[in-house]
């Protein structure tokens, strides 16, 4: 894993970078508070949403509400969106596509593995995916459309941006300290995903992430990879009807 990449240069920088993790954080659990308050509002009032409405908006609410404070941040603190990686990437974006049969291929046999030694086989499936299917045609579109670009953009911004440039500000520079700052990511990122089958898939492919984050120093082809990956999730969905 190539790890030379641009780091927070001073403790003050690393400090600002920490709260703003910590504020982007606080967006995502309070659009889960919105969502379960909505649903709660709802119930009160006598209407029962199905549970594909229910769970497209605990996917879709904190992602949105994360990624508007994210973006906040980012216009807030002048060079904020250089430090976390929006910028041009390196050379040698052609990479990307062995990258992206690796990441899915090996994300499943690891789920797949941990479900059979834990699980009793149960096979993983990325939460979310399989309710949009049950929304009204038009809903479904736009929340696919949410799922492969709206969820990737607030997840990259506060795991492989905001999340990712801190522990490397307090992990240090250097090979080991990045590919350290880059498990534990994957692993705040895996745990996130709340259901233990899904975790293992999504700490595979966070490792892979953060290896794009690291390798070409953006965010830009790490959401790339990102938006592939739900598309994917998303087509398999559909063509399970």
């Amino acid at each position: 894993m190539t790890v030379e990449t641009r780091t927070p240069d001073t403790g003050r920088e690393v400090s600002i970078i920490g709260r703003e993790v910590a504020l982007q954080a606080a967006g995502f659990v309070g659009g889960v508070v919105v969502a379960l308050g909505s649903l709660l509002l709802l119930h009160a009032a006598g209407l029962r949403p199905s549970l594909s409405s229910v769970m497209v908006t605990f996917t879709l609410v904190p992602a949105l509400l994360s990624l508007t404070v994210g973006a906040w941040l980012l216009r807030r603190r002048s060079g904020a969106a250089d430090a976390v990686g929006l910028r041009r990437p390196r050379p040698g974006l052609g990479w990307l596509l062995l990258a992206f049969p690796v990441m899915v291929l090996g994300a499943v046999a690891f789920a797949v593995g941990v479900a059979l030694v834990f699980f009793g086989g149960e096979p993983p499936k990325t939460a979310g995916a399989s309710d949009i299917v049950g929304l009204p045609p038009a809903t479904a579109v736009v929340t696919a459309i949410g799922v492969v670009v709206i969820v990737p953009m607030a997840e990259e911004l506060l795991f492989r941006g905001f999340l990712l440039t801190w522990l490397r500000g307090r992990f240090g520079p250097g090979r080991g300290p990045g590919v350290a700052a880059a498990v534990v990511s994957a692993a705040i990122f895996a745990v996130c995903h709340v259901a233990p089958p899904v975790m293992a898939y999504v700490f595979v492919v966070g490792l892979v992430l953060a290896w794009a984050r690291l390798r070409f120093d953006s965010l830009l082809p790490g959401f790339l990879l990102h938006a592939a990956n739900n598309a994917l999730v998303v087509v398999g969905a559909f063509s399970a009807l």
